[in-house]
């Protein structure tokens, strides 16, 4: 039986690291799938990083998986699971009107009312990445605690690999400037630069752009070790702003046909984006791991 089982972890590894990034599901699927895999990639194990189970083969390849796990949820058709999970995806700038964000979920939902929203309507982005960041240094300590205690770790270590994927989700959320505006899908409001109005341009730019022009070699080259956060809160607020600066941005590129037809500047701000929210993810995970200790 052990030996089946094994089969079977070797199996499924092998699978999901042959499968194309693209053919999971429609950041896309590709994009996703990209910063969670550059992100371990970089990620160093053994004395001086994470515990060697974080990088092993069916690891590596679950990370992978996971990143399109929240879209899984919110795609799947249940009403109750979308009702819930579609507002975890974004954050609406323009609809906080210069209003700070509070620090914790159930404080935004009090605000936004506050301010003449409905409970979802503005998003809450920043908490689930935040969240999920919290649930993955829990995992690492209970890790630790166990390890410590000569119990078996893998049951934790299960657990650090699912949030770990998840979290890179959100993130990779977050690195995209789409995902942080009401002009989400088309440009709404005054428009003297005549950008597009015609819905589409979400798909277009996150996953069709991604996939015809952008491969794992430019995002990966431009990730780095892994750094602390000293303060994951105003991290997490700083990348959404940096995002929400860079809207206008893409809807130049898909004025001038970048979008179809990509410049080497066009594909160089795709993959930067993108490693940017590789980089986040990678240092997210490095802090919950150091951070863990205490």
């Amino acid at each position: 039986m052990k030996r089946f089982l094994n089969s079977l972890h070797y199996f499924f590894a092998v699978f999901f690291l042959l499968l194309p990034l693209s053919s999971v599901f429609g950041w896309g699927p590709k994009g996703h799938e990209l910063i969670n895999q550059a992100a371990i990639n970089k990620a160093p194990v053994g004395r001086q990083g994470f515990p060697n189970f974080f990088k092993s083969r069916d690891n590596v390849a679950w990370i992978i998986f996971l990143a399109m796990e929240p879209d899984r949820w919110r795609e799947s058709g249940e009403a109750e699971l979308k009702a819930a999970e579609s507002s975890n995806h974004y954050l609406d700038f323009e609809l906080l009107k210069g209003m700070d964000l509070p620090q914790d979920r159930l404080a935004a939902v009090e605000r936004y009312i506050a301010n003449g929203h409905k409970a979802g309507e503005v998003g809450y982005l920043p908490y689930m990445i935040l969240e999920t960041f919290e649930k993955l240094k829990v995992s690492f300590r209970a890790y630790r605690d166990e390890k410590k205690s000569g119990q078996t770790t893998f049951p934790v270590e299960r657990n650090a690999v699912y949030y770990a994927g998840v979290l890179g989700h959100y993130v990779a959320d977050g690195s995209v400037p789409l995902h942080v505006t009401i002009k989400y899908d088309a440009w709404k409001g005054e428009n003297p630069n005549g950008y597009r109005t015609e819905k589409g341009l979400h798909d277009k730019f996150e996953d069709e752009f991604v996939k015809r022009f952008v491969p794992l070699a430019p995002v990966q080259a431009a990730v780095t070790a892994p750094h602390l956060v000293d303060d994951p809160p105003k991290a997490v607020n700083d990348l959404l702003h940096d995002s929400f600066s860079l809207v206008e941005t893409v809807y130049q590129l898909e004025k001038r046909g970048e979008l179809d037809h990509p410049s080497e500047s066009a594909k160089s701000f795709v993959a930067k984006r993108l490693a940017v929210g590789s980089q986040m993810l990678l240092d997210l995970w490095w802090t919950a791991w150091k951070k863990s200790e205490s």
